[in-house]
């Protein structure tokens, strides 16, 4: 997107970014509860003021992180890498001075393949990764599979299909 002035034209950074509110919805909910919406949905308008856009991503980086500190809790070294990332992903957002875009994209770059299993920079995974969900989860998964015309067709939606190809440790 271009802004149009008398001498040149200059890209814009920031401007409307459904693709963030999508993003951020992802990690705040689209919905808190049957009467409010979540913290930024709809809110795909307002990242066109960097402060806004700077609030966010803190937002973001501030719940990634407790998610992190959460699920990697017998992983030291694994945490500590994590959060050195983000200290530099808060480090750069930060940053009012200079462009720091690419900073900040290439540090989620990092972070994504530290949290994929990816070290020491070696180009192959360091770490296995499972991927595990609850009894509560599997059928919240089955629920939203299933469109709401078809679910008369199914006795009890209260128990997700059975899974065979998957074997509990």
């Amino acid at each position: 997107m271009k802004k149009k002035t008398n001498k040149k034209t200059i890209p814009l950074r920031f401007y409307y970014n459904k693709e963030l509110e999508y993003a951020l919805c992802q990690l705040f909910g689209w919905k808190k509860d049957y009467h409010r919406t979540g913290k930024y949905y709809g809110m795909a308008a307002i990242f066109s003021d960097p402060k806004h856009v700077r609030k966010a991503m803190l937002d973001a980086t501030k719940k990634l992180r407790k998610r992190i500190d959460e699920v990697a809790y017998n992983d030291e070294r694994l945490k500590t890498h994590c959060f050195i990332v983000f200290d530099a992903i808060d480090r750069n957002v930060r940053n009012k001075k200079e462009n720091t875009d690419w900073r900040v994209i290439a540090h989620f770059l990092d972070l994504i393949a530290i949290l994929l299993g990816y070290d020491w920079l070696r180009g192959e995974p360091n770490r296995h990764i499972i991927y595990y969900q609850d009894f509560g989860q599997q059928r919240f998964d089955c629920r939203q599979k299933i469109p709401e015309e078809y679910k008369h067709f199914f006795t009890s939606m209260d128990e997700p299909p059975i899974d065979t190809t998957r074997k509990e440790i």
